[in-house]
């Protein structure tokens, strides 16, 4: 009686490649049922046909690897459901990117103002970045919170030290470079403020804003140079979508570098600043101005 399948035979029934069954043989997913001490043959028996057809096909499927030993009781549910979520987004992404390839950086309406030199302080605290898109719009969407907490515990600390109340406040992006950067996403929350602070009034604030928020920061400072800033306002473009508005944010990018090649500008920064006009980025009716800071070329 043929109680063993080669694993040839193995391999014509169920679709795995020989190379397949050698890797999953490895990582325990699929272990032969017998091996011959001799040749080192290695034999599957009948009864493990379901197992590496269904794996074959998970595999397929976009399964994980790591993923395939739970063939058995596999969470089908679940993984249509991230799938899902994951084709939704990859949706969203696509339409963005219809929507700017189709844009016309001269069609934003520019405003340029010229600023003096502007003293500021800020906290500026990082975040990773996990690989997994999902996971990354769970940590992204949670500074949501965060940000609004680390600013007004960062407002309460300046307020200790006797300063006051901030006109205006914004976050961007610090200038990080090199490997970590990639892994590690960061923010600075700045505003108005003496550059003028002591080692003792730091770690005040630095203290205030971990006892309160449980978020580390380290205290910057800098001052603006003379400059323009240049915006471009939404006024008159009505109701966006979704997609509209997160094209928006780019397109503002296009017409910047679009202004600067025309008017000889530099940018100053890495990126644009999100500012927001008031004592608190959680007030109700804050909505950020994407402000760009640039200088005339030598």
């Amino acid at each position: 009686m043929h109680t063993h399948l080669s694993a040839g035979e193995f391999t014509a029934l169920t679709g795995l490649s020989a190379k397949a069954l050698r890797l999953y043989g490895e990582r325990g997913v699929l272990s032969p049922d017998a091996v011959d001490p001799h040749t080192n043959y290695r034999s599957y028996s009948p009864a493990q046909l379901r197992q590496g057809i269904t794996v074959d096909l998970l595999r397929r499927a976009g399964v994980p690897v790591t993923e395939l030993t739970r063939w058995a009781d596999y969470p089908f549910a679940e993984r249509r459901q991230e799938l899902a979520s994951r084709r939704a987004m990859e949706d969203f992404f696509l339409d963005v990117a219809e929507e700017i390839s189709r844009s016309d950086p001269t069609g934003l309406a520019v405003r340029s103002t010229p600023a003096g030199p502007l003293p500021w302080a800020g906290v500026s605290y990082g975040f990773p970045v996990p690989g997994e898109a999902q996971e990354r719009i769970e940590v992204f969407g949670a500074q949501a919170l965060v940000l609004p907490a680390v600013d007004a515990a960062f407002e309460e600390a300046l307020t200790g030290l006797g300063m006051d109340p901030a006109t205006h406040r914004w976050t961007a992006v610090p200038e990080t470079t090199g490997p970590a950067a990639a892994q590690q996403a960061a923010m600075v929350i700045a505003r108005p403020c003496s550059t003028d602070l002591s080692a003792a009034g730091r770690r005040h604030i630095a203290a205030h804003v971990r006892q309160h928020t449980g978020v580390e920061v380290a205290v910057v400072t800098g001052t603006l140079p003379r400059r323009l800033e240049i915006t471009f306002p939404g006024d008159g473009l009505g109701e966006r979508t979704l997609v509209q508005e997160a094209a928006h944010d780019h397109q503002q990018l296009l017409a910047f570098a679009h202004h600067c090649a025309r008017g000889g500008l530099t940018m100053i920064g890495k990126s644009a600043r999100q500012v927001v006009a008031g004592s608190s980025l959680s007030t109700p009716a804050a909505r950020p101005t994407t402000v760009f800071d640039a200088q005339p070329d030598d």
